[in-house]
Order: structure tokens, then sequence, then C-alpha cells
């Protein structure tokens, strides 16, 4: 899974690039500040939604509640059935942005760490510095093994229900235990479906909401 700094990194780029094409879209006006003040929280607050499972100590992190458009679903719903029109006109960019903000988190969450915990100077045990580093990083992170590899663990989407699953390994003798524990996740094949499908619900309801202000335009 991605870390927070490629999450709130690719929400910036996000933001910079709506700001100036909707701007150049709808013409400048000073109002327009409005949903921009707004919009670069709006952005902020979609990427990082998702990974608020981890300050919920009865939730497991990438819980199914959260690392789905459920929350941005309802978000558009009431939003767009309770605003009124001129009002909606200001914040649906922001909402647009929050949307879009929500949807690039789950399509970086296709992509596990790679190698060295996402860090280029740590990868494979390198020493730190050189562009060597960098370059071996990254072939590590394309390559077909190292991905399989990193979908396991928190990668998979957690649900709520939990049942027995047995954990075997050895001790420092050999001998092989057994320790249950309880866990339920989405399969490795799921897990990326389900993200898939929520990015593009999320990138919908981003269309939607700017669909309506043109509309209205």
């Amino acid at each position: 899974m991605a870390n927070r700094n490629w999450h709130l990194t690719t929400g910036f780029l996000i933001y910079v690039v709506f700001t100036i094409a909707w701007n150049l879209y709808v013409g400048w006006d000073k109002d327009n500040l409005v949903w921009m003040t707004l919009g670069i929280m709006s952005v902020l607050w979609g990427v990082d939604l998702p990974d608020y499972d981890q300050q919920m100590m009865w939730f497991e992190h990438r819980d199914i509640r959260t690392h789905s458009a459920l929350i941005a679903l309802v978000f558009f719903l009431v939003t767009y059935l309770l605003t009124p029109p001129d009002v909606y006109l200001f914040v649906a960019p922001a909402l647009a942005l929050f949307f879009m903000g929500n949807a690039s988190h789950f399509f970086l969450d296709e992509f596990p760490v790679w190698a060295g915990s996402g860090d280029p100077k740590k990868a494979g045990g390198l020493k730190k510095g050189g562009t060597l580093a960098s370059v071996l990083w990254f072939i590590q992170g394309i390559s077909g093994a190292e991905i399989y590899k990193k979908l396991e663990g928190t990668y998979l989407i957690h649900l709520p229900m939990k049942i027995p699953d047995a954990d075997r390994h050895r001790d420092k003798s050999g001998k092989v235990e057994i320790e249950i524990h309880q866990r339920e996740t989405l399969a490795k094949n799921t897990t990326r479906i389900w993200l898939f499908v929520n990015a593009l619900v999320s990138l919908v309801l981003a269309f939607l909401s700017l669909n309506a202000v043109a509309h209205w335009l």
C-alpha cells in the first residue's frame, strides 16, 4: 500500500491541475477563492479519510467500511439534495476535489509499498545515496515477484466479522507451532478489484458534482 506521503503528494497535484483547469473553464472570478480555499482542505481530507481506521481502536487498518466509496456516496447525496443551487455552485468544485482525492487513495493502494518501505535509499539493503539505489528500487517495485510478495498482510481489505485462522511457524528448535488468531480479509485479487471499483465510483461522483455545475452555468 502506498505510504501517506505518496497520498498527500498526489492529492496536492490533483488540486493544482484541477484548479488551473476549472478556472480556465468557468473563467476567473474572485469568488473562486471560496472553493479554492475549501478545495485544498477537501482534497487532502478525501485523501486521508480511508486511513482514519487507524485512529479507531475497533477498526482494523484497511477496514472495508473506510476503504470504500460509501462515505463519499452519502456525502454526495446529502450535499446534492440539501444544498441550495446558488450555494452548490460554489462548493461543488471542492466536493469534486474531495471525491478525486478519495479515488486517488484507492488507486494508490493498488500498489503495495516496495522494498525498503518506499524509501529508495533503503531498497534491498543498499546504502544511502546514489542513482543506482533509486534505479534498483524502481525495478524492484515494478517486478511482478516483488508486487506479488507484497500483496499480503495489511494490504488486504479487512472485514468487520472475524473467524479463526491458523498461522503455522517454527520456533528456534524447529518445532512447528500453530497460533490461532481471529482475522477475516478479502483475498488478494478481490482486494484489488474492490479498490479499483471504489476508485471508479468516487471518480463518477466527482464527475456528477461538476456536471451539475455545468448544467446550471
